[in-house]
């Protein structure tokens, strides 16, 4: 008998472990939310795709607005407690691979600096502090 193996059982080539595709979990129930976790499809590249996408990445941005400061000078400076904290939340009303967070983050980064860069404009065109409060932005915190 010879050593080597028909063709019909020689086992595939390994693929390699992709981060895209069609992320369609498992349960994702935590056993005490009763809301269940949105499915995301991602692509080859870490991107959300698909029709929920745009939702997604509006409320991840919403998220970031939130609960992490404008004050601070680059998002390298931002704690990692903070970042962590965004991550976790957006977690717990999405399904997303832990893969994909390197991606997402870098996305939500580019977002900070934007809206960052968007309130500084509006903030230069004050003289006085008193005069930048007055004129907060509605998703801005006073004190930030």
């Amino acid at each position: 008998m010879s050593s080597s193996l028909n063709p019909m059982e020689q086992s595939p080539i390994p693929s390699p472990i992709h981060v895209g595709g069609s992320h369609e979990n498992f349960d994702t129930s935590d056993g005490g939310s009763s809301k269940p976790k949105i499915r995301l499809r991602l692509s080859l590249l870490g991107h959300v795709v698909g029709k929920k996408s745009t939702k997604f990445m509006s409320r991840f941005g919403d998220l970031v607005r939130e609960h992490i400061p404008p004050y601070y000078p680059s998002w390298l400076a931002v704690p990692f407690k903070l970042k962590d904290t965004v991550w976790e939340m957006i977690c717990d009303e999405y399904v997303l691979p832990q893969e994909a967070k390197r991606k997402l983050m870098k996305s939500v980064n580019t977002m900070w600096r934007n809206e960052k860069k968007i309130l500084r404009k509006k903030y230069d065109e004050c003289d006085t502090d008193d005069e930048r409060k007055k004129n907060c932005p509605k998703k801005t915190k006073p004190k930030d």
